[in-house]
């Protein structure tokens, strides 16, 4: 899901300057970061098949329609750490490409970390969200990627 390099890092920028994070660039514990992928799943409001998301818009992700989703949330995996992203969705001015912004845990050590997203859908068999009882969590994670932290 996650766009990668040949050497499996991660295409990862920094928030503060859009720099691309490689080893000699690494991303630093707390810092805000957007990472970049396919298949992340349905939108609101998307863009006619092969056109490009509005530019100065944001176009995010929402539970899938007409299965039974009731909610849904991502998470992203960094190392031992986990972060919730500021933004899911697809990425401005792109054709089919998803933009995911997150801050890196604090807490993170040194070295080449393991970048995953993780989305979960609360799910009702029936379709009514509003009831208490009969749900199911369906839980979806991305192929691993490496992250160079300093």
């Amino acid at each position: 899901m996650f766009f990668v390099n040949a050497e499996g890092y991660a295409i990862v920028q920094h928030a503060s300057d859009y720099s691309l994070v490689t080893k000699q660039n690494p991303a630093h514990a707390g810092e805000f970061l957007a990472a970049y992928g396919i298949s992340l799943g349905p939108v609101g409001t998307p863009p006619a098949s092969g056109y490009p998301a509005p530019i100065g818009s944001t176009i995010a992700s929402q539970a899938p329609a007409g299965v039974g989703a009731c909610r849904m949330t991502d998470s992203v995996s960094v190392g031992a750490g986990t972060a919730l992203p500021t933004y899911v969705g697809l990425a401005p001015g792109t054709v089919g490409v998803y933009q995911v912004n997150f801050q890196l845990p604090a807490n993170l050590t040194s070295g080449d970390q393991q970048l995953e997203m993780v989305r979960t859908f609360l799910v009702s068999p029936f379709g009514d969200c509003s009831s208490s009882g009969g749900k199911s969590a369906q839980t979806y994670t991305s192929r691993s990627a490496l992250l160079p932290v300093q």
